[in-house]
């Protein structure tokens, strides 16, 4: 408090004093006058008034998305248009399948009456060579011409059984059967009274030659050394030499795929984010569904879509379209290893019903049935490998515009609110000169949504000390809307909050678009700003009187 000096010999001075008094408060708060805006006036008489610069927050429409946890990807284009992501796995399949080879031939040679008698009158050791040959034939139902077959595991065994009395040696060649860059050789030995012998050849890594028919034939050439034991030798005796395929990985197949290759598809596709969408509080303008599909099999394929739907627990409701029914070609890979990708977009135009209609309805799903078919080929050859995958991924794109009625955002301003305000009483001035105290918020709203808020001050656990004003503040334009709130509290309530160390204010915004009823679509940006300023108005009351 101000005080004033009784001694006697200074009565007479003392309507100057309180003159000089007035003078030096008026001084004193003119230069701590905090100005809110060109209307606010200065005060500086005996009822002296201040401002205190409290707390500013600025959110750019960006920064507060980010901090709604929401199962979605924000980007941003260039120019700052923001649209919301939902990504959804579709299928993963292999619609061309290559079956394990298995196929087995056997091959027998028969000694004639000549040639058994040439064996009978050869001494011990004498030799005679024959030669002869046969073929395994290998389908391949996939292909309608086949140039190769890459093989990757199993293994290939010869079985060679004979009860002639001869020591016998045989050599075998296949020329479309490669292993490291040349046709496989292979050599068996049977000695006289000996039952059969075998040989086992792995295949990885083998390729089989084809000559673009429609099935694989593997030639063999077989060269047999008969050595005489010294015994006669019965003509019709035979040598059996067995080929097989014992469970052979085809890892890769080239040539021309059959047409008639055709492959069911059935995926449900879970999106959450639809079921629990409220078209009464946010209604979307323009989202669209976007299908990714990657191919790395080395054909052209089409996706014939039977049925595409959105499905509410067991209803189910479907969309058609021209988009849904020219659904582009899948480009096939160009080489091994590669994979070609196409991208295809359903959004409001041409589809019944709409997505936006599709949106309100909230569905927990999307399902998609049809099949995949091999297309022939435009030129040159075609390929599938054991690793070749056809997938499908998607996401539910939503930029964001249209109307929002409703959405509620919350956030905090931290700020020492009650240790500014003591701070801003300086002497000569105290808190018990204080008769009210006055919060002014300035919003500056370059959102084109439609605030409706309220102000709680909080302290620092964040626990609400008292409530603040209630404000509505339009949407901004092409700038920003300015609103702005006073909110006085007494002489108690003030001193009450500068007792509960107040340490910011707690925000919480209902977003609309002015016309929601009226189904305004607006366009929201990353950029759009609004920002908030807290200042206190402290007006002291002073009685300068004895």
């Amino acid at each position: 408090m101000l005080t004033r000096h009784t001694h006697q010999k200074n009565c007479a001075l003392l309507p100057l004093m309180a003159l000089l008094l007035v003078s030096q408060v008026f001084e004193g708060c003119t230069k701590r006058e905090f100005n809110l805006n060109e209307d606010t006036t200065l005060t500086g008489t005996l009822d002296p008034a201040f401002a205190v610069p409290l707390v500013h927050g600025t959110w750019s429409f960006g920064e507060v998305l980010d901090a709604i946890e929401i199962p979605a990807t924000l980007e941003t284009d260039v120019s700052g248009e923001i649209t919301a992501i939902f990504p959804f796995d579709a299928f993963q399949t292999s619609p061309i399948s290559l079956v394990p080879l298995s196929e087995s031939v056997d091959a027998d040679f028969v000694l004639n009456e000549e040639q058994a008698l040439a064996l009978s009158l050869l001494p011990a050791g004498g030799e005679i060579d024959v030669d002869f040959s046969n073929t395994l034939e290998v389908p391949m139902p996939e292909l309608a011409e086949v140039d190769s077959v890459w093989l990757g595991g199993g293994a290939l065994t010869i079985s060679m059984e004979s009860a002639l009395p001869l020591n016998l040696t045989v050599v075998g060649v296949c020329e479309n059967l490669i292993i490291e860059g040349q046709p496989l050789t292979v050599e068996l030995g049977l000695l006289g009274g000996s039952p059969a012998s075998n040989l086992s050849i792995p295949m990885i890594g083998a390729t089989l030659r084809g000559t673009g028919a429609e099935g694989l034939t593997l030639g063999w050439a077989w060269s047999i050394v008969l050595a005489s034991t010294g015994q006669s030798v019965d003509p019709g005796e035979v040598l059996s030499i067995q080929t097989t395929f014992e469970e052979v990985a085809v890892t890769g197949a080239f040539g021309k795929f059959s047409s008639e290759l055709s492959h069911p598809i059935e995926a449900r596709m879970a999106m959450p984010e639809l079921n629990s969408w409220d078209p009464a509080l946010f209604f979307l303008s323009s989202p669209r569904l976007v299908f990714e599909v990657k191919n790395s099999f080395g054909i052209d394929l089409g996706l014939n879509i039977a049925e595409l739907a959105v499905v509410d627990g067991q209803n189910t409701t479907p969309m058609q379209g021209p988009a849904i029914d020219n659904f582009p070609d899948l480009a096939g890979a160009v080489a091994v290893g590669d994979t070609a990708w196409t991208v295809h977009v359903l959004d409001n135009v041409g589809m019944d019903p709409d997505l936006s209609d599709v949106m309100n309805a909230a569905p927990d799903s999307l399902q998609l049935i049809g099949t995949v078919d091999a297309l022939p080929p435009a030129m040159g050859g075609q390929f599938a490998t054991a690793t070749d995958v056809l997938s499908c991924t998607g996401a539910l794109e939503v930029p964001l515009a249209g109307w929002a009625q409703g959405v509620t955002w919350r956030d905090t301003l931290e700020a020492p609110i009650s240790e500014e305000l003591r701070a801003g009483v300086a002497p000569p001035l105290d808190w018990m000169d204080v008769v009210s105290l006055t919060f002014r918020f300035i919003v500056d709203n370059g959102w084109p949504l439609e605030l409706n808020g309220s102000v709680n001050f909080i302290n620092a656990a964040g626990d609400s000390l008292l409530a603040g004003p209630g404000m509505s503040i339009p949407g901004g334009a092409d700038v920003p809307a300015t609103a702005t709130v006073d909110y006085t509290l007494d002489r108690a309530l003030a001193l009450e909050l500068m007792e509960m160390d107040c340490a910011g204010v707690a925000v919480a915004w209902t977003l609309a678009t002015t016309d929601a009823v009226a189904g305004q679509s607006v366009q929201v940006y990353d950029q759009d700003a609004m920002s908030m300023r807290i200042a206190a108005k402290v007006e002291c009351q002073i009685d300068p009187t004895p």
